[in-house]
């Protein structure tokens, strides 16, 4: 994970552990994670994207009152520092964040990132020379190799919960695309469910009498799929009677190739890893 503890011209902007936060502390906070971070939080301002903000304020009941939210790509003053958000090609709302202090020395902070086509298109890069890259290093191997980036995680097996719908919400989709969601699992036969249910075939078999399906095929999204002394392939396949599960390379991080060619993009005078 992408801890955020960064002192520019006299403020602090942490993120990710809210844990050992003192009372009386008044920096200000850019989540990377939610960590420690409970409803009676009152220790300064939450700047964060539009979906962290509806998810914080949904799932941890924190007032908007104490929510400012950063659009992509504009630039903002927060006390005295020139912030500027960027999409991090990671988990849904998930921001890089460049900071300009008045010293000219900009720092980039990529929390959890994975390198795109769309980043390297960014007119940014030259219009602000990165004095400070804090990157995200967390497959920074050159014997790793990952598949393609899967955005979807589907699955034959269990309800869609009206929970659930409540957070898809969140993530802005119009009125027509959440027509395709229901919260009837009598209604769909795609269903979403929790990593955990896919990873062992005894709940698998369970959800499948539960529901009597006559076949169900889980599709498991890994970041392991594929590595040192193993072939390139779409996926591995296993199956116990009427059930099929694939395991689909997919990563949400950068692999060794994409951080070399985001770090050679950005050109910074210093790298220090993410904590």
């Amino acid at each position: 994970m992408g801890n955020l503890k960064i002192f520019l011209h006299g403020v602090a902007f942490l993120g990710h552990n809210f844990e050992w936060m003192l009372s009386d502390t008044s920096e200000e906070i850019v989540p990377t994670d939610y960590q420690g971070l409970t409803k009676s939080f009152r220790h300064g301002k939450i700047y964060c994207s539009s979906i962290t903000a509806r998810l914080v304020n949904l799932k941890l009941g924190i007032p908007w009152a104490m929510l400012p939210v950063l659009s992509l790509n504009q630039k903002i003053n927060i006390s005295g520092i020139y912030i500027t958000c960027l999409d991090a090609n990671h988990c849904l709302g998930s921001i890089m964040i460049l900071f300009e202090p008045p010293n000219g020395k900009a720092v980039l902070h990529t929390a959890d990132f994975r390198n795109s086509e769309e980043m390297a298109s960014m007119s940014l890069w030259n219009a602000c020379p990165i004095n400070t890259l804090i990157l995200d290093t967390t497959h920074c191997n050159p014997q790793e190799r990952k598949g393609y980036s899967w955005r979807s995680r589907v699955s034959f097996v269990e309800r869609f919960t009206a929970a659930k719908l409540r957070l898809l919400e969140c993530l802005g989709f119009s009125e027509e695309d959440m027509q395709w969601f229901t919260s009837n699992d009598q209604k769909s036969q795609i269903h979403v469910v929790p990593m955990w249910t896919l990873a062992i075939f005894k709940r698998l078999k369970h959800s499948s009498s539960q529901r009597r399906f006559s076949l169900v095929v889980a599709f498991f999204p890994t970041g392991w799929s594929v590595g040192k002394g193993k072939k390139k392939s779409p996926g591995r396949r296993w199956q116990q009677g009427t059930i099929r599960r694939y395991e689909v390379p997919y990563s949400e991080h950068s692999n060794f190739s994409e951080l070399r060619d985001f770090v050679k993009l950005v050109s910074p005078e210093n790298i220090t890893k993410c904590k």
